[in-house]
């Protein structure tokens, strides 16, 4: 990465890393979080409610735009800083689906 020259290109660049590092390490945390409140012996109960789980679902991919469109400042054209965005929260939502799905099958939670 070049060395950043004033604050807002630090800023640009730093939003970017936390989208990108930050949205799949907190994810795995809400997972262990939910994992601990579940029996093991029996993984269908307990944990956190799928509803509060979708509503941080949403508000991550939420968030996750708004990072990578703030980190896409030098990109002037709006339209193209759109279209960058829009690639990106598809690849990490899918990124998600698939975490999520590996999580709720290898751990044998019935929640579909």
């Amino acid at each position: 990465m070049a060395n950043p020259s004033n604050t807002k290109d630090a800023w640009r660049m730093w939003s970017g890393v936390v989208a990108w590092a930050g949205f799949p390490a907190l994810h795995g945390l809400w997972m262990l979080a939910d994992w601990s409140l579940r029996d093991p012996a029996l993984p269908m109960s307990g944990g956190i409610p799928n509803s509060v789980t979708s509503a941080f679902q949403g508000a991550s991919l939420i968030g996750f735009a708004i990072l990578i469109f703030a980190s896409l400042g030098r990109v002037r054209l709006l339209p193209l800083r759109l279209l960058i965005t829009l690639v990106a929260v598809s690849i990490g939502a899918g990124g998600m689906i698939l975490g999520w799905l590996s999580y709720v099958i290898h751990n044998g939670i019935d929640t579909l």
